[in-house]
């Protein structure tokens, strides 16, 4: 298990981005945000989060466009990457090389243990 696992949460909603982070806090991880997928970037190369969490719809940068270019980096390439939309089309996402799909409005739980997971799944691949 990760103690305290660092997550960089990217949406451009302020509340949601609220809300995402309250509740992945009170789960124990250490929350870094990000309002488009550019910043998103730039916090992935400064912090290295052990999970990414993406909305799909930002400005600047949308979340399938930051997915992208974190898969090409080999330094964030492995990084797990998890894809959140209101508007989810689960063929179009599945391009984008994410390694997990949450629909908006989503279950708390379910968030945490979709994150945990990805999160797992990449600690024992590289093990």
């Amino acid at each position: 298990m990760v103690e305290n696992p660092r997550v960089l949460v990217a949406d451009d909603d302020p509340c949601i981005l609220s809300l995402v982070k309250t509740v992945l806090e009170i789960e124990g991880f250490s929350v870094l945000s990000a309002s488009n997928g550019r910043e998103a970037l730039r916090e992935v190369e400064d912090h290295r989060p052990d999970v990414v969490l993406l909305d799909v719809m930002m400005p600047v940068m949308d979340g399938v466009t930051c997915c992208k270019e974190l898969r090409k980096n080999p330094e964030t390439a492995t990084t797990p990457i998890v894809i959140m939309s209101a508007a989810l089309n689960l063929a179009e996402l599945k391009e984008t090389g994410a390694d997990g799909f949450i629909a908006k409005p989503f279950d708390n739980d379910e968030l945490v243990s979709l994150l945990m997971n990805r999160i797992q799944e990449r600690k024992q691949q590289t093990a």
